[in-house]
């Protein structure tokens, strides 16, 4: 039993490594050091090495922060060699005079810690001055290596500077390049051969009759999907000609995004769960060339949508069938407080006809506001409840004096 707890304690110590500096047991509690003497002092000092929060403590990293990253480091078993501290030291105070602010130092050495201890003039340097000369502004780059700093790995000559080269072209300027790469997740973009990758991948799309320009807006929006290997791009082209779609269709491309980012095995699984909720396989494969973006979101998504608009009454499976966009809407934020709206309306035999589905998602919220709400607050005071809360941010005063 006493065995069974003091594991317990570690293991709740250790996850939670702030808690052994500035959170000490308070009265009644068992104390660590107590249960194990001299030893766990000595395990406590290997984790949190105050070297190391010194360190980063001297370059403004809060106490939170230090620690977390003291911690890492310790997990991570990175040497430490003699002179380490100052090497660390000179690799923060570097990043500092490169126009890293505080923030973008917690953030870069929070995600991969070993970043301090990388070498700085074959490692860090080169990065640094590749990405300058290539025109960027020094707050890109800081931005641009805080939200992906594992890009530091990478050749600077062999691929940063190529991949940059290719998004150059293709999105015609350097601070449209950075406009991209300051995203999180972007930073695939320099961790992949892009002439072997989205080059190939965008001559596939175009022989497919997806003109340029709308090709290059996924670059903004969807970085995984031009970086997949060529040969994944050509089969799924191929499975879309199987299932029939119009390579003229303007949803093609939606299309292609949305079976590139399932399995085969989820494709199954969405598949079977419109025929599990009475679509017929003919529906199903209508709605999907219709409107892919549909099959985007998950199976218990599909399945709660559905659910939602049959236990209300006001719609059904036709109805979904012709508007299968529906289902990508949320239902807490757009389709619950509209369908709750209209049905006070009906219960008040205020509603003489109920709008189509694709009123009731599509129509902007100025739009709702004005055809189904402000008409009847006098006489709902529920109403004058949704304009203060749901829907406040929609309307102006003049609306709401109404």
């Amino acid at each position: 039993m006493t065995i069974h707890l003091c594991k317990s304690l570690i293991f709740h110590s250790l996850k939670n490594p702030a808690h052994l500096i500035h959170k000490p047991y308070g009265h009644g509690a068992f104390s660590l050091s107590v249960l194990f003497f001299s030893s766990f002092k000595e395990k406590t000092s290997r984790i949190l090495n105050p070297k190391i929060i010194a360190l980063l403590r001297k370059h403004d990293f809060s106490s939170e922060a230090a620690t977390t990253v003291a911690y890492k480091l310790a997990q991570l078993k990175i040497p430490q060699k003699y002179g380490y501290i100052q090497k660390w030291d000179s690799v923060l105070s570097f990043l500092k005079d490169s126009g890293f602010s505080r923030a973008h130092l917690e953030t870069l050495v929070k995600k991969d810690p070993q970043v301090i201890s990388l070498n700085l003039d074959k490692s860090i340097k080169p990065k640094i001055k590749i990405l300058q000369d290539l025109g960027f502004l020094t707050p890109d780059i800081a931005d641009i290596i805080s939200v992906d700093p594992w890009i530091l790995g990478r050749s600077a000559n062999n691929a940063i500077a190529p991949s940059v080269m290719v998004l150059r072209n293709l999105l015609g300027s350097t601070s449209e390049v950075a406009k991209v790469l300051r995203n999180a997740g972007f930073g695939v973009y320099l961790k992949c051969d892009l002439e072997k990758t989205m080059v190939p991948n965008i001559q596939i799309l175009e022989s497919c009759g997806i003109s340029k320009p709308r090709i290059i807006r996924n670059i903004y929006i969807f970085p995984r999907f031009l970086t997949q290997r060529p040969q994944r791009m050509k089969k799924f082209v191929e499975k879309l000609e199987k299932l029939g779609c119009d390579a003229k269709s303007k949803m093609l491309l939606h299309a292609l995004r949305s079976v590139a980012s399932m399995s085969p095995l989820t494709w199954k699984l969405k598949w079977d769960a419109f025929r599990d909720l009475g679509f017929s396989e003919d529906e199903v494969l209508s709605m999907f060339q219709r409107r892919p973006q549909a099959f985007s979101v998950s199976c218990r998504k599909i399945k709660e949508t559905v659910n939602f608009f049959l236990d209300s009454g006001a719609y059904n499976l036709e109805d979904i069938f012709d508007q299968p966009e529906v289902l990508t809407c949320s239902i807490e934020k757009r389709l619950k407080p509209r369908l709750n709206a209209l049905q006070i309306l009906e219960t008040r035999n205020l509603l003489k006809q109920w709008p189509s589905l694709s009123t009731l998602y599509k129509t902007s919220n100025s739009y709702f506001l004005k055809k189904f709400i402000f008409p009847y607050v006098d006489e709902v005071d529920e109403f004058n409840l949704l304009l203060k809360g749901a829907w406040a941010k929609d309307i102006s005063q003049s609306d709401y004096s109404r």
